[in-house]
């Protein structure tokens, strides 16, 4: 296949390319004006806290990936202000392999590519529309498609939870309007349909409305503009500094698998690759410390940086923002020891819209609940995460007006 496009970042090497400083250090810095970057509060609230951002964890993935960066964007519907839309520039042609990748940049560099091109010859849009869907069987995708069941290895280490419709393809034309051919191999000849989606609440609804799915990152389109960091970029743009240069963001439905819940007797839910997998689950669980310069990343998701020299970290996983709040581990029962809290670069700012590929991150009940040292436990949104997780709070640093009075105190 061709590299028209850009370059896809395969399954496996997004918690790579999304590799967060999602709950970082140095609040006080970050907190108004975005800084180096970092959350500008949950998603529940839009609240005052905000980590800065730091370099991304090392990437597992067999088909490429280095560093990169998110930021964090603050719920729509509940609090934080409005950000830029993200550029519709969209993008024609096939690509190659290999992961995208970036470093640690401002919050607010959000928003999202839409999909490009004009129609498809092959498919047909009733046929087509049906790429991403939930099925068993191929029978449950309609006439031409195939469904890429949970038990699948088409996409190497596992499968997509849920199972997925997708199509055989060799070029985008095949897909329709609303979905892209993706290699998941390199120098692949041919690929299989993914959907294209919108970030932000703009992009509502999407993926299906699935909660196994993520508007997250597909694809860089390469322009000529040179970058060393995420600043040089611009609007719904990556710095991929393999190739020195801002890409444009491709978004697509990616599979995110929520937790092992999601997967099939034997399976585990990879939240690394975001694939049910053959086994069981090994690593440290969100929440946990790190070390970000290990050889090989020690988290069963990756290890998010939480200093300035990149020696320190916590394990995270990325998720996918949905009306139960299922993810990172959840099922939506019972109490939660993680939630799917932050947003990342790729919404727009103070936009994270539902089905967007979001941040996992620790709760707690009380301060001690909370491994990283400067991190406390905090809930500035008036008992919404008691109401929903069944915990006091979640863990981050304390912004530069608050106190250890604004934090929960262990008794």
């Amino acid at each position: 296949m061709s590299s028209s496009r850009g370059r896809f970042v395969l399954l496996g090497a997004l918690t790579a390319v999304l590799a967060v400083a999602g709950c970082g250090s140095d609040a006080s810095d970050d907190d108004d004006d975005g800084g180096e970057g970092g959350e500008d509060g949950m998603v529940l609230g839009g609240g005052t806290g905000g980590g800065s951002a730091a370099n991304g964890g090392t990437s597992n993935a067999a088909t490429g990936g280095t560093d990169a960066a998110t930021g964090g964007s603050s719920n729509p519907t509940t609090g934080g202000s409005a950000g830029s839309a993200g550029a519709a520039t969209g993008g024609t042609g096939d690509v190659g392999t290999g992961g995208a990748s970036g470093t640690a940049g401002a919050s607010g560099k959000g928003g999202a590519s839409g999909k490009g091109g004009t129609g498809g010859t092959a498919g047909s849009p009733a046929m087509t529309a049906n790429i991403g869907a939930e099925c068993e069987a191929d029978a449950d995708c309609g006439t031409g498609l195939t469904c890429i069941t949970t038990s699948s290895t088409i996409f190497g280490p596992g499968g997509p939870a849920g199972g997925l419709c997708s199509l055989v393809c060799a070029s985008d034309e095949e897909c329709g309007n609303t979905a892209y051919c993706v290699p998941f191999e390199e120098n692949a000849t041919t690929g299989y349909c993914i959907e294209a989606c919108d970030t932000g609440s703009a992009g509502e609804p999407k993926c299906h409305q699935r909660d196994n799915l993520a508007c997250s990152l597909l694809a860089l389109i390469p322009t000529e503009t040179a970058c060393e960091s995420i600043d040089d970029c611009g609007t719904a743009q990556l710095c991929d500094t393999e190739e020195g240069v801002c890409g444009d963001i491709v978004p697509g439905c990616i599979p995110t698998c929520a937790g092992d819940f999601d997967c099939e007797s034997g399976q585990y839910c990879s939240f690394q690759t975001g694939l049910c997998t053959v086994g069981a689950a090994t690593g440290l669980e969100i929440g946990d410390l790190c070390d970000p310069q290990a050889a090989t990343d020690p988290c069963a998701g990756f290890c998010s940086v939480t200093n300035e020299d990149g020696s320190e970290g916590v394990c995270s996983a990325l998720c996918t923002l949905n009306a139960n709040f299922r993810g990172c581990g959840w099922d939506g029962e019972g109490s939660a020891d993680a939630a799917c809290l932050f947003g990342t670069l790729l919404s727009p700012e103070g936009d994270l819209g539902v089905g967007d590929v979001a941040i996992c991150g620790a709760l707690c009940d009380c301060n001690d609940d909370c491994n990283v040292e400067d991190q406390r436990c905090v809930d500035e949104t008036g008992g919404d995460v008691l109401s929903l997780f069944g915990r006091n709070g979640y863990c981050r640093p304390l912004a530069s007006d608050e106190t250890e009075s604004d934090s929960i105190a262990c008794e």
